[in-house]
């Protein structure tokens, strides 16, 4: 192939990632942004100026930066995510400081050896979770907030399967208001189990919301 072919696939590709209708960022084995297109823009508010060759602690919470940083470094080391690689609903960091929340997907790149080379997060606007004003509303998704993860909750789609209640009763308690509790989930393995329970919800009715990164 000529070198001018050459150079208009990698146009197309450049082009390609920076017109996603989605935001794609790619962080090496360090953590440092090296792709940051467009819908970054729109939605976190840095430019690709800002952004690139910056850490990606730019968009997560302080205080969650830790846990995302030992997650990080596990997936590194492993090369693959101990998760199920499905959408989460992930609370980040904006320009202007203020959370934005966002439907994002994650995914260890690795290199012709096997070995992991960074990562890829894509990540779409979503709305952000909240209480009713009337909490004996079921149609209404409620939100509970933890110190590592959050939990929704959304009454209509319970099928009272019993799953969450038995699978981390320090957490999920119907005897007790409110009857979620994640802040007792302030371990990275008690986020785990609660990410776990929330996963076996048979209904859908439970959901995680990442802080950051989820842990991996």
């Amino acid at each position: 192939m000529s070198d001018n072919g050459v150079n208009v696939h990698e146009a197309l590709l450049a082009e390609t990632v920076n017109q996603a209708g989605d935001a794609i960022i790619a962080i090496d084995r360090e953590g440092i942004i090296r792709v940051w297109n467009q819908k970054c823009v729109e939605i976190f508010g840095w430019t690709p100026e800002q952004a690139l060759g910056q850490s990606v602690n730019l968009i997560i919470p302080e205080k969650f930066r830790a846990g995302h940083d030992h997650g990080f470094g596990a997936a590194m080391s492993s090369g693959h995510l101990a998760s199920d690689g499905k959408a989460r609903l992930t609370r980040a960091l904006t320009s202007s400081g203020e959370p934005a929340y966002v439907e994002m997907t994650f995914a260890v790149v690795n290199g012709a050896d096997g070995a992991a080379v960074g990562a890829v997060a894509v990540a779409r606007a979503a709305e952000k979770p909240g209480k009713p004003a009337d909490p004996r509303d079921e149609k209404v998704k409620k939100l509970y907030t933890g110190p590592i993860v959050d939990v929704t909750f959304e009454g209509e789609l319970c099928i009272h399967s019993g799953n969450c209640t038995g699978g981390m009763p320090s957490v999920f308690d119907t005897s007790k208001r409110p009857w979620i509790n994640p802040t007792v989930a302030d371990t990275p393995e008690g986020a785990d189990l609660l990410r776990r329970t929330v996963a076996n919800c048979p209904s859908g009715a439970l959901q995680i919301v990442e802080h950051e990164h989820p842990k991996e």
